[in-house]
């Protein structure tokens, strides 16, 4: 099947859907799929004097919809609210979750997309502020890598636009304090990616890790690469620039909103990824496909830890499902 025919059947059961009787969609995706799939309903609903609100917590300057609204429309009566005292009145309003909270309007539809972003709310929050915002005949859509309300209809996504499948994590148990040292196969991973030209992502917890494994990673790799990088949540984007622009290099963060999906030939590692810090959802988010140099390889994904939780295995069989579901589909493109 060709990506456009997907993409089109998608749009035309969202849209069916929004002319339908039921009051609830469930989209279950892919992390960072595209917003292309919503347009068609959206605009129609604009044109028809309607009023839909859009939940994102994407980057300001990095909204899908406002992107693919540009380039496949048109339209341009939408607004962003940037602050909680503004009510607008446009067709289409998007915000993220904080101001649609505080907004006083309802609308005809409301789309919560978590599918673009690292997820932050429960599925309760979630919830509550679409249905607020939504009116008494309103239509609701939630966007996520799972179903948000249970016993409506859900519509499965297994597959990004790039059709390839998910990375799949690797699981590294080790009984070594990873704060003062790592095992020997992940010193084997970062050598292979080095080698190989690509970049790789360390995700730690917080800033006593990045302190730790940065001071670690530059003793014992340094002979590998000398673009070893270190950046704490809140910092300035030094060192993700210099990192963006190096062709190897190693960056070890606890910054899981930069979570570098727009790189090509970037491998990532979890580590301490027994953490409570690592919910399941953010696994998924940080496993997520990242731009590739090569169409049949979406890089590394590693989970370092002392043990493997339920998170750890939840994340797996999601992304998993995925993938085996895509195959099913034959949606592939491999």
């Amino acid at each position: 099947m060709k990506t456009n025919l997907w993409e089109n059947k998608i749009s035309e059961l969202i849209y069916e859907w929004s002319n339908g009787n039921e009051k609830v969609l469930n989209i279950t995706s892919v992390p960072f799929n595209s917003s292309i799939y919503l347009l068609k309903t959206i605009i129609s609903y604009v044109y028809k004097q309607k009023k839909v609100l859009y939940i994102t917590e994407e980057n300001e300057k990095e909204i899908d919809l406002i992107d693919n609204i540009k380039q496949s429309t048109k339209f341009r009566g939408y607004t962003y609210v940037r602050s909680k005292s503004t009510n607008s009145d446009s067709p289409l309003v998007i915000c993220n979750y904080e101001n649609a909270k505080v907004s006083m309007r309802k609308y005809d539809l409301v789309i919560y997309n978590e599918v673009r972003s690292l997820p932050v709310y429960t599925k309760k929050q979630i919830i509550n502020v679409t249905k607020e915002k939504c009116k008494e005949q309103g239509k609701i859509i939630f966007y996520s890598i799972e179903m948000i309300e249970n016993n409506v209809r859900e519509i499965l996504l297994p597959v990004d636009r790039s059709r390839l499948p998910q990375s799949e994590p690797r699981v590294v148990i080790t009984r070594l304090d990873i704060n003062k040292e790592i095992p020997y196969v992940i010193y084997e991973y970062l050598s292979w990616s080095i080698n190989s030209m690509r970049k790789v992502v360390i995700f730690v917890p917080g800033m006593e890790q990045v302190v730790n494994v940065y001071g670690h990673i530059s003793q014992c790799s340094g002979n590998l690469t000398k673009n070893i990088y270190s950046h704490h949540k809140g910092d300035n984007d030094k060192a993700i620039m210099s990192f963006k622009h190096v062709k190897d290099g190693i960056l070890i963060t606890d910054d899981f909103s930069s979570i570098f999906n727009n790189m090509r030939n970037l491998d990532k590692m979890m580590f301490f990824a027994n953490d409570e810090v690592y919910d399941y959802k953010k696994l998924v988010y940080l496993c997520g496909p990242n731009l590739q140099g090569k169409k049949d390889y979406r890089g590394e994904i590693i989970f370092l830890s002392n043990t493997e939780t339920d998170d750890m295995e939840n994340a797996k069989k999601i992304i998993r499902d995925f993938n085996k579901e895509a195959w099913e589909r034959n949606l592939l493109d491999i």
